[in-house]
Order: structure tokens, then sequence, then C-alpha cells
């Protein structure tokens, strides 16, 4: 009874001491006391407005998907290998399709992450990888990528023969990642070895994305060697 009592009296005091002022008093009194406290339900709303955004909007379904292992690609590269290439890859409409390029690193002392990336390359998560040499000789043993052959026509990979890289499976010298070094793709790359490699660890009942792709790299960021 006596809390209540005490409310009521802080109420009546509340409110006889905006009576008492102007209208930008008022506000600027409520601001001085309350206004931290408005900041921070604005926050918690904001955060809870965009967690129930992200839930329910209706994501873009990915169509085509890179990676690049221990190589930084420009803002202008990124832009041609997913908006420019979107057409190549049987993208329709970019409000409900999509084409990404994802970061990864691979040192040869991390064994937990070879092991999950080399997952995900025998998965197919990934349509094509640029790579340093580092990722190239850690991943391409462990047979990450699959015969050139199985997934470019042999009057384009006659283009690059000279730019192999081999990995033998069964006695067989497989070709299964190309040499770009020096091209207008590598230029827009950062990396710190020696030379940059191209595979396509896809699965081959989607094989067929590869020589579109490669078909558009081919116009000006990849022109095969004289």
């Amino acid at each position: 009874m006596m809390e209540q009592q005490h409310a009521d009296q802080g109420h009546r005091k509340f409110w006889s001491l905006m009576a008492s002022m102007t209208w930008k008093e008022r506000i600027t009194h409520i601001l001085f006391y309350y206004g931290k406290y408005a900041l921070l339900i604005a926050v918690l709303l904001y955060i809870a407005g965009d967690i129930l955004w992200e839930m329910y909007r209706e994501k873009p379904e990915e169509i085509f998907r890179g990676t690049a292992i221990n190589v930084h690609v420009s803002a202008d590269l990124q832009d041609a290998l997913t908006e420019e290439a979107f057409p190549h890859v049987g993208g329709e409409d970019t409000e409900k399709q999509e084409i990404k390029l994802v970061p990864n690193e691979v040192t040869a002392a991390n064994l937990h992450f070879i092991s999950n990336l080399h997952t995900k390359l025998l998965a197919g998560e990934y349509d094509y990888v640029l790579m340093d040499q580092t990722a190239l000789n850690v991943l391409a043993p462990m047979n990450a990528f699959p015969d050139l052959n199985l997934l470019l026509p042999e009057e384009t990979l006659e283009h690059w023969n000279e730019r192999f890289a081999y990995v033998r499976t069964d006695g067989v010298d497989a070709p299964v990642a190309i040499n770009i070094t020096g091209t207008p793709l590598a230029e827009g790359c950062t990396f710190d070895s020696e030379y940059i490699y191209i595979a396509f660890p896809v699965n081959i009942d989607r094989a067929y994305v590869v020589e579109p792709f490669f078909d558009y790299l081919s116009q000006e960021l990849l022109p095969a060697p004289k």
C-alpha cells in the first residue's frame, strides 16, 4: 500500500512538472532523463527487425559459386566474375538468382581446415577455384579436382596444354588445373606465390556449367595463350 502511494505521488509530481514547462522544455527534459533508454529500445528494435527480415526474406538461389584460395580478388574482377558472368551461366533474374565468390585460405600446417575444404570441394560446393601454388600443392594430390578432359572440349584445352597442372591417377597423368599467370584474370588478383591456377571441382552432373563460364572468361579475362 505504501509503495502504491509513493508511485502515485511520483506520477503526480512528474505530470505537475510537465504542466509547468513549455513543449521545448518538456522535450529537453525527457531526452535528458530518458533518452538513453529510448535509444537502447530503438537499437534493440532495429536488431530484432533485422534478424526477422533475414529469417523471412526470400533469399536468392545460388546458381554458380566460386572460391578464391589464398588469392585476393579486386573489386572490379569480383564484379566480372559475378554480375557480368551472370547471364553466361544461366542467370535470368538478378533479384532471385545470384553468383557468389567465397574467399578461403589454406596452409600446409592447417590440417583441420584443409580437411573441411577438401570435403566441400568433393561435394561440389564450388564450381570453380582460383588458387595459388600452395593451395594447388596441398589440394591437387588429394584428388580434389576432376580431369579437365571431362569438363571442357578438346579444342579449348589444346590452347592450354602447356600450362596444365597434372595429377597422376591410376598410372595416368590427368590435367586438373590451368596456370593462368600473366592473364588479365590473374592481373586482377593478388597472391603471394609465383603462380595462380584455375580449376573446376564440380560434380560431373554440373559439368555443363563449366564450358559456358570458361567461354565467358576467354572473351577478355582469359584469352588463350599464343
